[in-house]
């Protein structure tokens, strides 16, 4: 073949094409650095306030890519908070404003007040000049509020949280609240057009302000979903305005909530109402910013939640609801109102809402809407609300069009767990103990007294209200096989030290083995030993608010004491199912996995595999995927670099143990249920699993950060339940614990022992705290 030679380039064409490539070049980036600006504003080192700029974001936390996909709300989220008097400016921006905080905070004064401190990078207090361009499009009466509202949204707010309250400072308001783009959570399938939130958090006999129905069935779906569009923060404790079923007024209420319960988030379509001093607002839902105006304050904010929870629905919205750790208000008025016009007047608004449906823009929905309600002499607002949706328009603000006319279910499509769920009960305003825990107490002690009679007397007392221990740790059992009359015994032994205890299983426990008790369950069909990891799992997804999570299997016996012996920022592990190493600290995977030899610690051999073969492929799966880098997660490339490190750099070790007891601090929790979930998805066995996870987690510089705890494992006919109860005097747990020796009455000496150590468990005077 004749090869072609190519003659060079001349230079001026070699010139005039650099010079068009440079051009097209600058042409290409001016365009997409001006759309970026407009849709992803760069921060400014000056703290965000001057005409256009953006708040300031820390280097350590700056996004690399321009769709911000590691931090979307760093320099998104605007607080919006309403100051009334000089002394709670001065403690506001004292606790809130010179942190390096990922957020900017503007405050609503009245003109004449301001602060004699520095606000600070993050604080602006929005003055006369700040808020002249957005006068003039709102009407002269309107709420400063929402013009602080169209500042934010003209500065690109994607988050906002409207504040109501200054007790805390702005770190400890946001606890709790969704930040990241996809969570796990509960969703409440009731199918209430209208529920009362308040059950979910432990107050069944407290109606919010406009609210009527009680309706809740404890029963939800966990699954994975997006963001939601508002969110509410509930106080753990403080003042809300409410109804005590069977008064006539509404009043404020001095109440306490479950603060360890997890958020929730209700069905697309349903509605509720809360005293709320803080509600985050995704910018796809800033048309619900609009307060109505009304003859009461509170009847505005519950109008505003009315017709926003009805209309998120056909965004594909829907809201969340949590308690804070907050536990006080500094801003609220004393307030008694009857049970009359005003509220049915209300009443009458929620029917209207609740039944209404949208088939446009939801901007057009909104005006629809509002002028049904005028038609009906129920409100007179439509005319500001469409002032205020042109504001909108003014600030850039655009409006989604409805994806659905008949929005599908939140989970639809999706994984999902059955949940069975249950708070802690509070006591009602002016009551010592909560219903529910006093039909717990009966429940138990009858239980007590059929197993005891004779033999001790009974532990729990009337004025018993709360678990002695005040430690917030999840204490998850799991059921390999479906032996639900247990959980009567169980909640007899624990339910005195733990006030939080998940249930876990295949299928569901009836009514006749509960015996009247409530309880929280998790319906986990899982088999094939992998159930108890899994129900951990979904025990850390649900979000409950605690310290830590414990895991035991049912047929574990734990020592009650043992959470006041350790450190709960550690990771607590059993010891080994045989004598021999630590599984933690002295193993070296590859070498040996148990006590007999024949069981080598090797993937590369096809060794007799322990329960079921395939363990080993699956095993060689998830160790890749851990190995590869592919996750790009922290935590993974710590759990690679740990098994390494334990395998003397061979990537196919592995080892075997028990996994019935171990306790996950809070700060490792969500790693566990990632990692596991790799083992999970491949369905490697739970005595494989649960030691790999905990070396994982472990911090291989410092052994103090772990806890073995001195147990044992009896296996085979080793004496009856009573003598490995004994074993509790002196040691922390021990392995297998039947109880249907004192389910069948037919151990006595189990009975007597099992009676005794119910009455420990409950008798306060043993607490040393």
């Amino acid at each position: 073949m004749k090869m072609i030679k190519l003659k060079p380039p001349r230079l001026k064409h070699t010139v005039l094409f650099a010079i068009i490539l440079v051009g097209v070049k600058l042409l290409y980036t001016y365009i997409t650095t001006d759309t970026l600006m407009k849709n992803h504003p760069l921060p400014y080192e000056d703290g965000g306030f001057n005409s256009g700029k953006q708040p300031h974001v820390s280097n350590s936390h700056m996004c690399q890519t321009a769709t911000c996909v590691k931090q979307p709300h760093v320099s998104k989220m605007w607080i919006i908070v309403q100051i009334h008097n000089q002394e709670s400016l001065d403690k506001f921006v004292k606790s809130s404003c010179h942190h390096d905080h990922h957020f900017a905070v503007a405050m609503v004064t009245e003109s004449s007040i301001t602060s004699s401190l520095t606000v600070g990078s993050v604080c602006k207090i929005l003055g006369n000049t700040d808020l002249k361009p957005y006068v003039g499009l709102l009407t002269a009466d309107a709420p400063k509020r929402l013009l602080a509202y169209l500042y934010a949204i003209k500065h690109g707010a994607e988050k906002i949280l409207d504040l109501h309250h200054v007790s805390s400072n702005v770190s400890a308001v946001l606890d709790g609240f969704v930040l990241e783009p996809v969570f796990t959570g509960l969703v409440d399938i009731s199918n209430e057009p209208v529920v009362n939130v308040y059950r979910h958090f432990g107050q069944p006999y407290v109606l919010p302000y406009g609210i009527k129905s009680n309706g809740n069935s404890n029963q939800y779906n966990l699954c994975e979903m997006e963001c939601p569009s508002i969110q509410y923060s509930l106080l753990g404790k403080g003042k809300i305005t409410g109804q005590i079923i069977g008064e006539k007024r509404y009043r404020n209420l001095l109440i306490e909530f479950d603060e360890n319960a997890p958020r929730v988030v209700l069905s697309r379509g349903t509605i509720s109402h809360v005293s709320s001093g803080a509600i985050l607002y995704n910018r796809n839902s800033f048309w619900a910013l609009f307060i109505p105006a009304s003859h009461q304050t509170v009847s505005s904010y519950a109008i505003r939640d009315f017709v926003a929870q009805s209309l998120i629905q056909y965004i594909r919205g829907y809201s969340c609801y949590h308690v804070n750790s907050i536990t006080s208000y500094d801003d609220i008025d004393k307030l008694s109102l009857p049970i009359g016009e005003e509220s049915e007047h209300l009443f009458d608004i929620l029917k209207v809402v609740s039944t209404f449906k949208c088939k446009e823009a939801i901007n057009i929905c909104l005006i629809n809407l509002y002028e049904q309600l005028e038609k009906m002499k129920l409100l007179n607002t439509s005319s500001a609300l469409k002032i205020w949706l042109a504001a909108l328009m003014k600030v850039d603000y655009s409006f989604q069009s409805v994806k659905v006319n008949h929005p599908k279910p939140i989970c639809d499509g999706k994984e999902m767990t059955k949940v069975t769920f249950h708070p802690n009960y509070k006591p009602i305003p002016g009551q010592a103990i909560s219903d529910a825990n006093v039909k717990r107490n009966n429940v138990l002690n009858s239980l007590f007294t059929l197993t005891c009679n004779g033999i001790t007397k009974s532990p729990i007392n009337s004025n018993f209200n709360t678990p002695w221990t005040n430690f917030d740790i999840l204490l998850v059992v799991s059921f390999n096989w479906p032996k639900y009359k247990d959980i009567p015994y169980l909640e007899a032994m624990y339910r005195g030290v733990f006030k939080n205890i998940v249930y876990c299983g295949t299928g569901s426990p009836s009514a006749k083995e509960l015996n009247g008790l409530n309880i929280t369950f998790i319906s986990y069909d899982l088999r094939g030993g992998r159930l108890a990891y899994g129900c951990v799992i979904m025990a850390i997804e649900m979000g409950y608010k605690v310290n830590g999570y414990f895991h035991i299997s049912d047929d574990v016996a734990v020592s009650p004491w043992i959470i006041q012996k350790y450190p709960r920022g550690r990771i607590w592990y059993n010891g080994g199912a045989y004598p021999g190493p630590d599984i933690l600290w002295d193993a070296k995977l590859g070498v040996m996995c148990r006590a007999k030899p024949k069981y080598k610690c090797d993937l590369k051999k096809k060794i007799r595999w322990i329960h079921y073969p395939g363990n080993r492929d699956a095993l060689i799966k998830t160790y890749q995927l851990i190995h590869s880098g592919q996750l790009n997660r922290s935590d993974v490339q710590l759990c690679s670099d740990n098994l390494k490190k334990t395998a003397s750099g061979n990537t196919t070790g592995w080892y075997y143990d028990t996994g019935d007891l171990y306790y996950i601090p809070r700060h490792l929790a969500h790693s566990f249920a990632y990692i596991a979930s790799l083992f999970l998805q491949e369905n490697v066995y739970l005595e494989i699993t649960s030691p790999a996870v905990l070396l994982c987690l472990r911090d291989p510089d410092n052994k103090e950060a772990t806890q073995l705890l001195n147990g044992r494992h009896f296996w085979g006919s080793y004496g009856n339940l009573y003598e490995k109860l004994s074993f509790l005097d002196k040691h922390d747990y021990f392995h297998t614990a039947k109880l249907s020796g004192i389910i069948d009455q037919k151990e006595k000496d189990t009975i007597k022992y099992f009676c005794g150590f119910v009455s420990k468990t409950y008798n306060s005077s043993l607490l040393k705290i």
